[in-house]
């Protein structure tokens, strides 16, 4: 039981399994409680079912863990150089195994992308699934170490999970006339909330992308590295950092305003005592930080910040019943 209780560990931290779940839940919540409100006092059918979302999610985490996989295998020595334990390559995993399962978790990932691309009648769509991993293992070699553009890759990542939801959908309903007729007033709708939900996965990923270099900063100045932290200093990032979390905060607000005037009360409420005090919190952690160290907790807090966001999704269901 201990073998097997270790192992699943190991899968747990090569995987990011909490991750994966946290995609699985944001694409599960943006279909029902966003995209569902297309149908809503319609008889006609969704064309773009739970079986296809089911393939759409399946594909999604795949290719993410396939970039989880692949990142462990090149941060070996830095993240050991920054002590971080969770790395288990070479440790419960020889570079072969990690090879092998990362070219099992794309070329999956791409074949269920494809399948999919198919049964939404846009099979280019398919190509999306082979471009991130390519992008994610660009990311790992070369970008990472690069000013900016590693943060920005993995932000536009996060947002096009919440967009894949939209696009392949939007491709299906495209594809049947009787239904687009009918919810057609309904689509600039749903967009607004998905493009919403697809900028707050951008900025606080980029906010954490940035808050974890600063944990990382030594190690990747040792490496030669050259991410923002690393150039600017660690008092000069903290400035960057607060100045970002109050940009967002104050997005945020004036979406809540926008909330609050359409008649989204449950929504607007939930955004201020589970999110924006989050910010607060968060805001006097990083005044606080001295250290590299000290951003282990911020960066949770941030982690949290996108899980509350996400949640949000229910309360906008509830407040459109």
């Amino acid at each position: 039981m201990r073998t097997i209780g270790k192992r699943l560990a190991d899968h747990y931290f090569l995987l990011r399994i909490p991750n994966l779940a946290l995609i699985m839940l944001a694409q599960f919540l943006l279909w029902f409680c966003i995209g569902g409100n297309l149908y809503t006092g319609t008889s006609l059918p969704r064309p773009f079912g739970l079986a296809d979302l089911i393939m759409l999610t399946l594909a999604t985490i795949l290719v993410a863990a396939g970039g989880y996989v692949i990142n462990d295998l090149y941060d070996v020595d830095i993240d050991a150089l920054n002590g971080k334990k969770r790395n288990r390559v070479g440790v419960a995993f020889s570079e072969k195994q990690v090879w092998t399962l990362y070219i099992i978790l794309n070329l999956s990932a791409t074949a269920l992308g494809f399948i999919l691309g198919y049964r939404v009648e846009a099979f280019q769509l398919g190509f999306i699934f082979p471009v991130v991993a390519g992008l994610l293992w660009f990311y790992s070699t070369r970008y990472k170490g690069m000013l900016f553009w590693g943060n920005i890759i993995i932000a536009l990542l996060s947002a096009l999970v919440i967009l894949l939801v939209w696009l392949f959908e939007y491709m299906k309903l495209r594809s049947d006339a009787l239904v687009y007729i009918d919810v057609f007033k309904g689509i600039p709708f749903v967009g607004h909330f998905i493009w919403g939900y697809a900028l707050f996965a951008f900025l606080t990923t980029l906010l954490r992308e940035w808050i974890k270099d600063v944990q990382d900063m030594r190690g990747d100045e040792r490496y030669g590295s050259r991410t923002l932290p690393v150039v600017t200093g660690m008092g000069n990032m903290k400035v960057v950092l607060i100045i970002l979390t109050f940009l967002i905060m104050g997005l945020i607000a004036w979406v809540q305003y926008v909330l609050w005037q359409h008649g989204f009360m449950y929504t607007a409420i939930y955004v201020l005592l589970a999110v924006q005090l989050l910010f607060v919190y968060l805001l006097v952690r990083l005044f606080r930080a001295g250290e590299p160290a000290e951003m282990s907790l911020p960066s949770m807090i941030v982690k949290m910040i996108y899980f509350a966001g996400i949640l949000s999704m229910e309360l906008i269901y509830i407040d459109l019943s």
